[in-house]
């Protein structure tokens, strides 16, 4: 099921039993109603609902099953009994509730719906998708049929057969609310993310911020490559739902890629002071710090990491990245290894980090065989294209004068690719062009002003241009920036030994 797809599940039986019994109090077949009949119905509904409330949802059930027996046409009370199902989870006894309902009631197209929920809480979309056609057939003008039709599809992946549905339902109805986030979810799923953001912008017209909502247009953002409007709106999002921690990640995540890194790490602090101290945060969060100028906290914050167990293969990553920023090469190997026993699926995160790995650790011979089998992979993933590129550089294994076709192209979007930019800095220093060399790496410090590597290769291309002065002052902030990440490194090293002392 694609992860934008939201099925909308009724929850909280008790407060909507009120309005349930109101929907359909009888069949299409009744008239003149038992008015007597219809008190002890009320009575048997208020009882099972008291029962839910207290948590005994045995009894609710008992209790309208046997209404049920002596009166079978109350779709209300079938819709009731199939919600308590759905709430306990069980969404196959709740789809056996709407079918011998619809035995019993035929051509009701308001079970239809509701056991098309169920269907889709159960993962039928298939099944689903014909209870919505029931319905339409009845009525096309149920818009709530329209847009369940289509999130059947999207959870079909059929994207582009939702976006038409919906692009139809809009013909029909209009400019309707509640079609333009559904719509949204099509255009997403579909690859068109400047429509989803259009018809998403459309949906919080009507609604406050909606947290969910600002985080995919965030997303979207993303995939058009606007970190900073991606930032913008998960910092809305945080406003609208303060109490949600994993909110002002993201919109650190985001500011961090906007290349904000004060404000991102002020939101990365905050995320810390409210218990969420993620791997994968806490390596952001010294980035941010390294952005700022604050090289001491960056590295003491790498250190952190390895104070937080590993509960994912991503975590593992994670500190092996942080050991090799530490430049403990050797120890990260061996995180490495272990991220590559867990399977098939980590095995290019495990290779890429081994060849860096294995160059810190000056075992070139070793690195380049690994670089070889990667190259030979055609990986064409963004983030694999230019690390191979940058190492391939480093080893001599690419060629260094000609750029390849892709990489201008690549930059472009994705401006803030380090190993890309390092790559073409070489490439263009070769050829000649120390300013636009020198530009790349400029580029790299901005971003990163504790950027070893980068301040080399600046000193480098100054040297080349004749100025020795300033080639000078970054070699002497390179080695001021190497104690400091021998100092955090030692404080590293001790930890992983007196954890590896406390673990035998």
């Amino acid at each position: 099921m694609h992860p934008v797809i939201i099925v909308a599940v009724v929850t909280g039986v008790v407060l909507a039993g009120v309005a349930l019994s109101r929907l359909l109090r009888r069949g299409p077949s009744d008239s003149a109603p038992d008015l007597s009949a219809e008190a002890d119905v009320e009575a048997t509904e208020r009882e099972a609902l008291e029962l839910l409330a207290q948590g005994d949802a045995r009894e609710a059930r008992r209790r309208l099953q046997a209404l049920l027996k002596r009166d079978p046409e109350r779709a209300d009370m079938w819709k009731l009994l199939a919600r308590i199902y759905l709430e306990a989870g069980d969404p196959d006894e709740a789809i056996e509730v709407y079918t011998h309902a619809l035995s019993r009631i035929r051509s009701d197209p308001d079970l239809h719906l509701a056991r098309a929920e169920a269907h889709m809480v159960a993962g039928q979309p298939a099944r689903a998708f014909d209870d919505y056609d029931m319905v339409l057939d009845e009525n096309a003008e149920r818009i709530e049929a329209w847009i369940g039709k289509s999130q059947a599809l999207l959870a079909q992946n059929r994207p582009e057969a939702a976006q038409a549905l919906l692009e139809d339902a809009v013909e029909q109805f209009g400019e309707d609310p509640a079609l333009s986030r559904p719509l949204a979810e099509a255009y997403f799923a579909s690859g068109e993310f400047e429509g989803a953001l259009e018809c998403w912008e459309a949906h919080l017209q009507e609604v406050e911020d909606d947290p969910e909502v600002l985080r995919l247009m965030a997303e979207a953002h993303r995939h058009l490559g606007n970190s900073i409007a991606a930032a913008e709106c998960l910092r809305r999002a945080d406003e609208a739902a303060p109490e949600n921690p994993l909110l002002s990640e993201d919109a650190a995540h985001a500011l961090l890629e906007a290349g904000q890194f004060e404000e991102a790490a002020r939101a990365y602090a905050e995320a810390r002071t409210a218990g969420l101290e993620s791997p994968i945060a806490l390596l952001r969060h010294s980035e941010a710090l390294q952005g700022t100028g604050r090289p001491e906290e960056a590295y003491a914050t790498l250190v952190d990491v390895l104070d937080l167990g590993v509960e994912a293969p991503g975590d593992r990553s994670v500190r092996a990245t942080a050991l090799l920023r530490l430049g403990l090469a050797d120890a990260a190997l061996a995180e490495v290894e272990a991220l590559a026993a867990e399977g098939p699926r980590h095995r290019l995160a495990a290779m890429l980090l081994k060849l860096e790995a294995l160059h810190s650790a000056g075992r070139r011979k070793e690195a380049a065989q690994v670089w070889t089998e990667l190259d030979r992979g055609r990986f064409t993933a963004p983030n694999v294209m230019g690390r191979l590129y940058w190492w391939g550089m480093c080893l001599g294994a690419s060629p260094q004068g000609a750029m390849p076709p892709w990489l201008d192209e690549h930059i472009e979007q994705r401006p803030n690719d380090r190993f890309a930019r390092l790559g073409r800095a070489q490439a263009l220093r070769t050829q000649g062009d120390l300013e636009g060399a020198l530009r790349d790496v400029g580029l790299v410090l901005d971003r990163n002003p504790a950027d070893v590597v980068a301040l080399h290769e600046r000193a480098a291309i100054l040297k080349d241009l004749g100025r020795d002065d300033d080639a000078a002052r970054d070699l002497a902030e390179a080695d001021r920036l190497d104690g400091l990440r021998r100092a955090a490194a030692d404080e590293a090293a001790l930890r992983l030994s007196q954890a590896a002392t406390s673990s035998d």
